[in-house]
């Protein structure tokens, strides 16, 4: 039966009750759909929207996802390994017996900074290096780092969120840490700190790579 019949109860705001698509009450309402972010190489799960009402039961589909993720047609969650950087503009829809409702969010794909490696990031005397980089870790990361300085002590200083997770203190050598970068973390900051003991030296950070 099409549409609702006053006093008999059955669905509200249907364009379909009967059976086999029954609806729950009305078709379903996305509010709004925030944007993702993921990273190259590094898998997740994301829900399809952020806020709805009867979605429950609804089928979903999505369209322009980034390469590597699909969208799960009975829960609404995307995930996978995207393998592409990019932003993509994406359209999620979920659809019950009653209709259906879509949103468009943006998904930014970026590749992960532990995975780059850094050219000579070092060099002559008194030469300090700062770099700013970004992840988005949900769970706890491992990174690798090669850093080298020899002659007289230099030191590098690595911070996540503003918090120091790692000092080499001055060394005069070449050390390859694993840091343990928290989950959470949001912005890491990657300090190398020439001459720390105010003399010269020749110095590089090689390189950082993820676990």
């Amino acid at each position: 039966m099409d549409g609702v019949i006053p006093g008999l109860g059955g669905c509200a705001n249907c364009q379909n009750c009967a059976a086999p698509n029954p609806c729950a009450g009305a078709a379903p309402v996305l509010s709004s759909c925030a944007s993702r972010n993921g990273f190259v190489g590094t898998s997740g799960t994301w829900a399809a929207f952020s806020t709805g009402q009867w979605t429950n039961g609804a089928t979903w589909s999505a369209t322009g996802l980034p390469p590597g993720l699909s969208i799960n047609t009975s829960t609404g969650f995307i995930s996978g390994t995207p393998n592409t950087a990019g932003a993509y503009s994406v359209t999620s829809t979920a659809a019950n017996g009653c209709g259906s409702s879509s949103c468009t969010f943006t998904f930014q794909i970026d590749t992960d900074y532990c995975r780059l490696t850094l050219d000579t990031a070092g060099g002559d005397a008194g030469y300090d290096n700062t770099f700013d980089v970004t992840g988005d870790f949900t769970s706890a990361r491992d990174i690798y780092v090669d850093f080298e300085s020899y002659t007289v002590k230099d030191q590098l200083l690595i911070y996540a969120n503003g918090s120091l997770v790692y000092d080499s203190g001055c060394i005069g050598a070449r050390v390859m840490p694993t840091v343990s970068m928290p989950a959470g973390t949001t912005n890491s900051r990657v300090v190398v700190v020439a001459n720390c003991e105010g003399t010269t030296d020749t110095l590089w950070l090689l390189s950082i790579t993820c676990a």
